[in-house]
């Protein structure tokens, strides 16, 4: 990639006789250079053929079968970032894509002048755009369906025997929506524990990620409210735009402090508030994702008796995060993406089904 300009291949029906909005946004940031511009997925794939992009955005005006079908051929053929554009922001269009292997989906901008759209774009593109792929994502998420026995673990055999967990809290950034669909379809639907999920996600969308959670997963899926008592099956969500902690009595507190890691909800402000859970027994889970939010308060949950679950490099998308925390030493388990939710069920048997567990 070019130190000064991202080359990005634009996918987008609407540009097809004119430069779309989408062009004319790209093109006014000077880091930014439109490679092509395709206005189906069948003409994209033939530019990629001739020029290989940095970055493919597109839109979600095409039809969603054709699109699909388009992000499936990239991450088999032409591993190359993709951030979809959607004006929809509830229905399971771009949740499909990213299941496909997209990276990430952003809302599509009214105009030029809808300024934070516009700036969310553009940011999602330079982040993405330094993300490097090299297999379909299904494919990572499928790697090694063996038992979770044979994970990675800084803990002793006896240490994982729980009876029951109080909670299980997963943070996710980047790649995180299909890792989290992955374990929740393989969790079975009573799971005994309440989830709660911190996921980075585009302004707008967090509806549409609860909408197809609970479409493809089976779980009643919701976000959660301020002074909720999290249920045991229920998955539930932090809202966007504010930041979600639980009391002490396992409740959840919504607040508007500041971000933290430049984001609202953060996995560290989560996390940060379970640690300081006494009598409680909880699994802390860091996925995909850019950064480092959430590793050093997953470390002080670890150092204070909690379970702490982290998905391995081979299958995150970005390994950011996860990898931070076994930097710091913060991860028992060490999982490939297929493992977790068979950990998390183990967590949950009584004495002595463990081991018939693994067999």
């Amino acid at each position: 990639m070019s130190e000064s300009r991202i080359n990005i291949l634009v996918v987008d029906g609407a540009a097809e006789d004119a430069p779309s909005l989408i062009v004319r946004i790209l093109e006014s940031d000077p880091y930014l250079h439109v490679q092509g511009i395709a206005a189906s997925c069948r003409h994209a794939l033939q530019l990629i053929k001739h020029s290989r992009p940095d970055l493919i955005t597109l839109d979600l005006g095409l039809p969603v079968k054709e699109s699909l079908a388009f992000v499936e051929e990239v991450m088999e053929n032409h591993p190359i970032p993709i951030v979809v554009i959607s004006c929809n922001k509830t229905g399971v269009g771009p949740f499909d894509l990213l299941e496909a292997g997209a990276l990430a989906t952003v809302e599509h901008p009214h105009g030029e002048h809808d300024q934070d759209v516009v700036l969310q774009l553009k940011t999602t593109v330079k982040t993405m755009a330094e993300i490097k792929l090299v297999r379909r994502l299904k494919k990572r998420l499928s790697h090694r369906h063996n038992s979770a026995s044979d994970c990675q673990s800084t803990v002793g055999r006896n240490e994982s025997r729980i009876c029951a967990l109080d909670l299980v809290a997963i943070g996710a950034s980047t790649g995180g929506p299909s890792v989290i669909q992955l374990i929740l379809k393989r969790l079975p639907p009573d799971y005994p524990s309440p989830i709660l999920i911190a996921q980075h996600i585009a302004p707008g969308f967090t509806d549409g990620l609860v909408q197809w959670l609970a479409t493809t997963t089976g779980f009643t899926v919701k976000i959660c409210k301020n002074n909720d008592r999290l249920e045991p099956s229920l998955v539930y969500l932090c809202p966007e735009g504010v930041q979600t902690g639980l009391t002490s009595s396992m409740r959840v507190r919504l607040s508007n402090d500041d971000c933290v890691n430049g984001v609202r909800p953060s996995v560290s402000y989560l996390f940060s508030s379970l640690a300081d859970i006494q009598g409680k027994r909880i699994a802390a889970v860091l996925l995909t994702g850019m950064g480092r939010d959430g590793a050093e308060e997953m470390r002080l949950i670890k150092d204070r008796g909690g379970i702490t679950i982290v998905q391995d490099a081979e299958t995150s998308i970005v390994h950011g995060m996860p990898g931070e925390a076994i930097k710091l030493g913060a991860a028992q388990y060490v999982l490939a993406a297929p493992k977790i939710p068979e950990l998390l069920v183990e967590l949950t048997m009584p004495f002595g089904e463990i081991d018939r567990g693994r067999k």
